[in-house]
């Protein structure tokens, strides 16, 4: 575990790190040449969304980004949203369906209907590492022109301590032994 900032002082390649809208904990960060902070709600990221694949495209061609880390934090105000909101609002349909879905999945894994949200946040930001590593626009960059996707996930109540999430299967065996 390392503190933010230098985490991401540490970081060789120039990268794009994505934080949720709700941590605040990304205004400790000020953007520095070898990378650029940006947001994107819930840290939720969509292969169908032509929006979100013009945006790694702009960052990647003309930025020269050769790694995106996902930063996931918790407590997360917009999950717990999620999770909790019981109205059929069509602007949170798709995030809503996709949280379900990841809660059932993850029950299914931890075979605990309980909700461990530090768990929990890991197991969302592998997910979405492994759904951003599917977008077509990166299986087709390999060698060099590869970019390198990986997550972290910060407490924030716990001085902005990083923990690397780098792999699916690297949180799931630990969920499955606790």
């Amino acid at each position: 575990m390392c503190k933010l900032a230098a985490y991401a002082r540490s970081q060789q390649k120039k990268t794009l790190f994505i934080f949720c809208n709700d941590c605040s904990c990304m205004q400790k960060l000020i953007p520095q040449e070898n990378f650029i902070v940006c947001t994107a709600l819930g840290t939720f990221l969509n292969a169908q969304n032509g929006f979100d694949t013009t945006f790694f495209k702009h960052y990647v061609e003309q930025e020269g980004v050769k790694q995106i880390i996902l930063v996931g934090h918790y407590p997360c105000k917009v999950l717990d949203f999620l999770l909790q909101d019981g109205t059929d609002s069509p602007h949170w349909a798709d995030a809503k369906q996709y949280m379900r879905q990841l809660k059932q999945s993850f029950e299914a894994l931890t075979f605990d209907a309980t909700l461990n949200w530090e768990k929990f946040i890991h197991y969302h930001i592998a997910t979405q590492v492994q759904n951003l590593s599917r977008f077509s626009f990166f299986r087709k960059r390999t060698g060099e022109a590869a970019i390198s996707i990986k997550g972290i996930v910060i407490e924030e109540n716990n001085s902005l301590e990083v923990v690397e999430t780098d792999h699916l299967e690297a949180i799931l065996l630990p969920i499955n032994l606790n």
